[in-house]
């Protein structure tokens, strides 16, 4: 049972046994009717003469023209899938912004596809519009985070509730203190607003009696049941908790999943919803402690269903490809941070999943897809510097049908050209 959950998980988000350059594929062929002794396969000697004259008949002048429509069609198929698979075997980044302290979260608002960032040394939420950065929130209090190096710390994870309500994670309080915040976000050119302007109230999770009190908000993903949040409060119990909406606004916030209890490593840093509901947590593990980051999957109620090792040192962020459905981590690497990463998630056993480096990148804090498959990643740069970027891979996780667009646009281009060129040179002759 537990393999065959396993491959599910994996094999539902097109990842297991894919090579990473596979963005499409031809669609299976059918499999041919069983046979038995009883009833065998009939052969061209057993059928009747006029059945093997049929057999060798020349076809029609519309057959012949059907099945060369048919080549050409399977051919064009053949080559735009050549092409998409030779275009993603180098993952091109493109750097959009260099200025940014210590980014560690990402969100894509639904509809307008804009980017907002939790540049969290900076205090505050900004948006990426039309190759700009706008603020949106300011003002968030101010904390520390980390161990050669330590980074300031603000606004730290980000997940929205609609269009217009956004999620905030806090790190900028003590534990205990830190608030789990709701915002209507303003029309683009507004002026920011400040981060007590909240929409309804904050969440905490204080201790109580032997509880100890919850902070550093870093990862938030929507689920079914409301916003999932990992928590670095208790070491010992290692919370992913929940918050409840009532509309777009928060309910109870509530301890829900012990994940150091169930995997044994601290720290639930990296959080999505699986294209089967599954809670996907990244479990960080020690950051001074190489390759020992776990991938988890949970269902909605809390109870953990795989557990893989992952060779990988410091999981900051997961994210699925919206077309492909497959799974993407980013490698913090805080023993190594120049040698950090974007990786692609293999399944292979029954706890134990390979990875694939997709691109080198120095010290990546988050992740997320836009619906046209372009990844934008966040780089936190270095602690003490406000060299902190936001990265775009794209069509890393462009569909069959987009790509096709693609092509047939290239391909009208290339004739266009063919056809000017040819024009120029009859004039000139």
């Amino acid at each position: 049972m537990k393999n065959h959950l396993a491959i599910c998980l994996f094999a539902a988000c097109a990842v297991c046994l894919l090579p990473l350059c596979t963005l499409a594929q031809d669609e299976p062929a059918k499999p041919a009717p069983p046979t038995t002794e009883a009833t065998p396969a009939a052969t061209t000697q057993d059928k009747p003469a006029s059945d093997k004259a049929a057999a060798t008949q020349e076809p029609t002048a519309d057959e012949k023209a059907a099945m060369e429509k048919l080549a050409e069609e399977k051919k064009a198929k053949k080559e735009a899938h050549e092409k998409m698979m030779e275009a993603a075997k180098i993952a091109e980044v493109v750097t959009l912004v260099k200025d940014l302290k210590n980014p560690t979260g990402i969100a894509i608002q639904p509809e307008t596809g804009h980017v907002f960032i939790a540049d969290s040394g900076n205090f505050r939420v900004v948006r990426f519009v039309d190759g700009m950065l706008e603020e949106v929130i300011t003002d968030f209090p101010k904390d520390k985070y980390g161990e050669n190096p330590t980074f300031d710390i603000g606004p730290l994870g980000l997940a929205f509730i609609d269009k217009d309500t956004l999620v905030v994670g806090g790190g900028g309080k003590p534990d205990g203190e830190e608030m789990l915040r709701v915002y209507k976000v303003p029309a683009i050119g507004a002026a920011a607003i400040k981060a007590d302007k909240m929409h309804g109230d904050a969440k905490m999770l204080a201790a109580e009696d032997d509880v100890v009190g919850e902070g550093n908000f870093y990862g938030l993903a929507k689920g079914d049941k409301g916003i999932y949040v990992t928590c670095n409060g208790d070491d010992a119990k290692g919370w992913v908790s929940m918050a409840t909406l009532a509309g777009d606004k928060l309910n109870e916030f509530t301890r829900k999943i012990p994940t150091k209890e169930l995997v044994e490593v601290d720290a639930p840093v990296a959080i999505t919803i699986s294209p089967e509901f599954y809670v996907a947590v990244g479990q960080m593990g020690e950051i001074n402690v190489a390759k020992d980051s776990l991938l988890t999957f949970y269902n909605q109620e809390g109870e953990m269903k795989a557990n893989f090792k992952t060779e990988l040192n410091d999981i900051s962020g997961l994210a699925y490809g919206p077309n492909a459905k497959r799974l993407f981590a980013t490698d913090f690497n805080w023993l190594d941070g120049d040698n950090g990463g974007l990786y692609k998630i293999i399944g292979v056993g029954e706890s134990q999943c390979k990875t694939e480096e997709i691109a080198k990148l120095k010290r990546p804090s988050a992740l997320a897809f836009t619906p046209d498959g372009n990844l934008f990643i966040t780089l936190a740069g270095d602690h003490d510097k406000s060299n902190g970027q936001l990265v775009v891979i794209k069509g890393l996780d462009v569909d069959q049908k987009t790509m096709k667009k693609q092509l047939e646009e290239e391909k009208k281009k290339e004739e266009k050209e063919a056809e000017e060129k040819k024009a120029e040179e009859k004039s000139e002759g």
